[in-house]
């Protein structure tokens, strides 16, 4: 919706450390009649896990699952990252689940792929935060036959993608620390 690619890839890079200066970001390229993925400027290959929805949402219960996966060979790790945990007030942005997801990864010698959960997620509104929830004025509600979910106007749409964007403002990563351009919204 959001354009989830740019996500993918930029949060591709930051979770292992670089022995060279900061290369290009990940992309697609294409090389003869294939596209593929390119990080530090060679072809990579995608051999990843994937944390529960709610095993991110916490680091103490995430770390664990990453020594699995990296003791299982894999090299990279989709955990979902939640609007109301990144916003949980209004225009105060928290990075700090974030940055310890980057850490912990890092550690375990895996890349780090963010799975956005902004306003949606199998058909519920689960994942806005309270102060999304609790506004009906600026947030109405749609009836459906089962549940009242979230219903966004064209404004309101503007708004969730701004967390969205906060959260590229994790640009890149060094061998020594995560450098974090802070981008006005």
């Amino acid at each position: 919706m959001y354009g989830l690619l740019p996500l993918f890839l930029l949060a591709l890079a930051p979770a292992v450390a670089q022995t060279s200066a900061v290369s290009a970001i990940p992309h697609l390229e294409k090389r003869g009649k294939a596209i593929q993925l390119i990080v530090n400027d060679k072809p990579f290959l995608v051999l990843g896990g994937e944390l529960h929805n709610s095993s991110s949402s916490n680091l103490d219960y995430a770390d664990p699952i990453l020594a699995r996966l990296s003791a299982n060979h894999l090299n990279t790790v989709l955990a979902a990252v939640g609007w109301d945990l990144i916003e949980p007030q209004e225009k105060n942005f928290d990075f700090s689940l974030v940055d310890g997801l980057i850490q912990d990864a890092r550690s375990h010698n895996l890349r780090l792929v963010l799975l956005w959960f902004g306003s949606w997620k199998n058909g519920v509104s689960t994942y806005p935060p309270v102060w999304v929830k609790t506004d009906l004025q600026r947030f109405p509600r749609a009836r459906t036959r089962t549940a009242r979910v979230l219903r966004f106007s064209r404004p309101s749409a503007t708004r969730i993608g701004r967390p969205m964007l906060a959260l590229l403002r994790l640009s890149c990563v060094t061998s020594e620390k995560s450098i974090t351009k802070r981008i006005p919204l």
